[in-house]
């Protein structure tokens, strides 16, 4: 319809009625009345809308309105070249500015601004509370912040609310993601910049160009998705591909190879295998007359396990539940300031809760939380938390990686 509206004036002087998005909303609507809605279980109702552009000839006028504008434009062009030609010789190339193009670029424009405090006025509503209840036992909401599948809440706003990111949303994606980094110095050329570059290659990257180069990218890294796997949009929706990095958000796991580990008896003698002293040991203490161990002739010990012994042999089979909510892929607790240390011992879960804590006293207009302690005596201040299971990482190594003998830290039992 956009591109008819140009021809909707002249249009109606041939006697068409053009409706606005508003009017035919108007007239739909109308026809949904409750008057009409009961004359419509006796007999149908037929309503003609087209307003007259059912007449045989609408596209020879058409074709004549837009010849007939597109001359005028000509014209109007050709006049304005004109002034400006006269404009310039009288008054010099400098003054001369009608033709000239400014390109004017689109930019981010990322605003992080405080909460405004309303008057006491915008209060008046909620006067009839005076003397019910206690304010000192209110809990009033200053500030918010999430870590999800859409990244950010500013990002998950934009896509539940618009279904797209704006620029801004896919610089913040980007840089979540690691596919860009802010970058304040000279470049390889020697040349001094200020803003953003690819990760990779370190090569400057425009805002404007940023949607278009990662989006697709961020698309299909991030909300809720399979798990390894991600949509292809450059083809078709239907097609998946594996993407390697996608299982490292859950330790490795595969839906499509669930592991288990079964129980078995063995009915042989297995063959020997070379073992230190000290493993050795832990197998005949294990399957007592079951193993047998020695040592060979160059010090190196061996370990049999005979008939009668119990093992663990992994085993896989494909789970039904391959979707999941899952960070955005490459989130990285370190963007935001958090030392490496930290990281390393910290589990993902309370390191998104401490992502999420320092967003939010930002969104509250708190930059540095010592701010506090001016206002309010530390005994007054303190903190909740819900959880649901708490550090499922640090759960599995605690379990899972301890009984597989791999390296975990000893203070593992805090982050659960």
């Amino acid at each position: 319809m956009g591109p008819t509206n140009i021809v909707a004036h002249e249009l109606e002087s041939y006697g068409v009625r053009t409706f606005s998005a508003k009017e035919m909303a108007f007239n739909i609507l109308g026809l949904m009345h409750p008057l009409l809605f009961s004359i419509t279980q006796v007999e149908p109702i037929w309503a003609d809308l087209n307003g007259g552009m059912d007449r045989p000839d609408l596209a020879d006028i058409v074709t004549r309105i837009r010849m007939n504008l597109n001359k005028k434009a000509d014209l109007r062009r050709a006049i304005a070249r004109d002034n400006s030609a006269d404009f310039k010789v009288i008054n010099g190339v400098e003054a001369e500015r009608l033709l000239q193009t400014v390109d004017v670029l689109p930019r981010a424009n990322f605003q992080f601004s405080f909460p405004t405090l309303e008057s006491s006025a915008a209060l008046n509503d909620v006067s009839y509370l005076r003397g019910l209840i206690d304010l000192d036992r209110v809990a009033v909401v200053t500030g918010f912040a999430e870590v999800g599948p859409w990244g950010s809440s500013r990002t998950r706003w934009e896509m539940e609310a618009r279904g797209e990111f704006t620029i801004e949303g896919c610089i913040e994606m980007a840089w979540m993601m690691g596919y860009i980094k802010h970058f304040d110095g000279r470049l390889k050329d020697g040349s001094l910049y200020v803003g953003w570059v690819d990760s990779k290659t370190s090569e400057p990257v425009d805002d404007k160009d940023i949607k278009g180069r990662y989006e697709r990218e961020i698309l299909a890294h991030a909300g809720v998705r399979l798990i390894g796997l991600y949509i292809s949009l450059q083809f078709t929706l239907s097609s998946l591909l594996c993407d390697p990095s996608e299982p490292e958000l859950f330790r490795g796991y595969d839906p499509n190879k669930k592991i288990f580990n079964q129980e078995i008896e063995l009915i042989h003698d297995l063959e020997p295998i070379e073992v230190a002293e000290s493993e050795a040991q832990k197998f005949k203490l294990q399957h007592g007359d079951k193993c047998d161990i020695w040592a060979g002739e160059s010090g190196q010990w061996f370990a049999k396990l005979k008939k009668g012994a119990c093992v663990f042999i992994p085993k896989a089979f494909k789970f039904s539940r391959t979707v999941a909510g899952q960070v955005p892929t490459g989130w990285d607790a370190g963007r935001y300031g958090i030392p490496d240390d930290i990281i390393a011992q910290t589990d993902r879960a309370t390191l998104w809760a401490l992502v999420c804590t320092a967003e939010a006293l930002n969104m509250s207009g708190i930059t540095d939380p010592y701010e506090l302690y001016k206002h309010i005596h530390p005994s007054e201040v303190g903190t909740s938390l819900g959880s649901g299971m708490g550090g499922v990482t640090s759960m599995a190594k605690m379990f899972k990686d301890r009984r597989d003998e791999r390296d975990v830290q000893n203070d593992v039992l805090q982050e659960t």
